[in-house]
């Protein structure tokens, strides 16, 4: 007889050690079976006994407590794949086979306009203080580069090929890939690397194995923090008066919708920015359609 506790700690490791998922991924999928043993503890349920209706119980509980669809439907994916594990590592009867996930209306994503970015990198320059630098050259990568928050603060200093003009980003599924930088942008990560970055230290503290963008508290030197990046995108915004809900991720969907807007095709741009499928992509051709959509009210006579 295995322990929920027990399933849990072999289902992490297999997301960890087999399945390579992203940090968040992990903590995400370990939060949601986290709470599906807390149901089945309250309900006096057991890997060995639950059944369709326990599961189908909890789901109604995230019904009830209002969880979003896009929610429910990631907690059973990751039932989903907890169990699959069950069935084949510990002999656990598996009972979702046949619960459909909730339907998830599409959402577009949120993005800047390309006069907005303008802004933005121009408010983002005024500040020249070495800390000032350091935040305006993550505000760069995450729109030029169009990095996730994650790759942007992994980076580290030798991910910078200055020989080359590109970058080195470790995606999702620790895969490789080269982004190129513009000339502008490879200047100041030059600047940044050589003059500002080596002033940000502590005296007592060397900059080996230190990632490219960090922060220092109490006199040691530390990894932004995901929370961190989005405050520093959120004064930079605040200050440019860019007032809408804008996240950091919002800078890289603006990178695709402005490539894709200006010529790019679908596959150079699921390379660059490190999809594993082009279907991933497609949502940005909403915007192929919107632009469509505007040339034809201007031009045609009846419109």
């Amino acid at each position: 007889m295995i322990t929920f506790d027990q399933a849990l700690t072999i289902f992490q490791t297999f997301l960890i050690t087999e399945k390579r998922a992203p940090t968040n991924t992990v903590r995400a999928y370990s939060n949601d079976i986290e709470q599906l043993g807390k149901f089945f503890q309250e309900h006096d349920v057991t890997l060995h006994s639950y059944t369709k209706k326990d599961l189908m119980a909890f789901l109604q509980k995230m019904l009830e407590d209002n969880i979003s669809a896009s929610s429910r439907a990631r907690k059973l994916a990751a039932m989903r794949l907890f169990f699959n594990l069950m069935v084949e590592r510990c002999q656990i009867a598996n009972h979702i086979i046949s619960i459909k996930a909730p339907k998830v209306e599409q959402r577009l994503p949120s993005y800047l306009s390309e006069s907005e970015i303008t802004q933005l990198l121009d408010t983002a320059q005024k500040d020249q203080t070495d800390r000032g630098i350091r935040n305006c050259l993550m505000i760069y990568l995450l729109y030029s580069a169009g990095l996730r928050v994650s790759e942007l603060l992994d980076l580290m200093p030798s991910s910078v090929r200055l020989d080359t003009g590109f970058l080195v980003v470790i995606g999702k599924r620790s895969k490789e890939r080269f982004v190129p930088l513009p000339t502008q942008v490879l200047s100041l990560l030059n600047v940044y690397i050589t003059t500002h970055r080596p002033k940000l230290f502590p005296k007592s503290c060397d900059d080996s194995n230190t990632p490219l963008f960090f922060t220092v508290r109490r006199g040691a030197v530390c990894s932004i923090s995901r929370q961190g990046c989005w405050l520093i995108v959120k004064a930079l915004l605040r200050a440019s008066g860019i007032i809408r809900r804008v996240y950091p991720h919002s800078l890289r969907h603006s990178l695709a919708t402005h490539l894709l807007k200006n010529g790019a095709n679908l596959r150079s741009l699921q390379l660059l920015m490190g999809h594993e499928s082009i279907a991933t992509i497609q949502v940005y051709t909403h915007l192929e359609r919107d632009g469509l959509r505007e040339i034809y009210d201007k031009a045609h006579s009846r419109s």
